[in-house]
């Protein structure tokens, strides 16, 4: 009888690890198929991050080209600025130039009676041209010789009458 009693004990623990064992693999199967939820879940994120991270190197990469596009704008505006800074100055010096010769021939002559006012109507104005300023300085100084030549002129005529 001992026996059968040690036989039913046993069976009976048997019975109790059987019976733990499945309720184990119940439990670990509700957290496999949770883990395989969470899995493919995972995946949805990997792929949107890695669909951003290429989207994002190709903004980088288009920002990169607007920096290049932009710094050779400014620097042809900055040698564009240098070069009208430089015509600029060479038509200080031109302009100079014209009030030297023009004041070396002003106080030459006597002063003149004002002469009646005459009435023109102006002609329209003409459009601006561009031209560069080697052009334009030659052009100043020449209109400058010409304009003290025709004063020095009306001088000596007005002093000999």
């Amino acid at each position: 009888m001992t026996e059968t009693v040690t036989a039913l004990l046993i069976e009976g623990l048997v019975a109790v690890l059987l019976a733990i064992t499945i309720g184990y693999c119940y439990v670990l199967d509700r957290r496999l198929r949770t883990l395989k939820g969470d899995r493919a879940a995972l995946e949805a994120v990997v792929a949107e991050m890695v669909a951003a991270s290429g989207a994002a190197e190709r903004a980088i990469g288009a920002l990169r080209q607007a920096v290049v596009e932009c710094n050779q704008e400014l620097a042809d505006k900055l040698v564009a600025g240098d070069k009208l800074r430089e015509d600029l100055a060479a038509e200080l010096m031109a302009a100079k130039e014209a009030a030297r010769l023009l004041a070396k021939a002003v106080p030459a002559a006597p002063p003149a009676p004002a002469p009646a006012p005459i009435v023109v109507p102006a002609p329209a104005p003409e459009p601006v041209r561009m031209v560069p300023a080697a052009n334009r300085m030659s052009e100043t100084v020449a209109a400058a010789r010409s304009l003290a030549q025709r004063f020095q002129e009306r001088v000596h005529h007005g002093a000999a009458t």
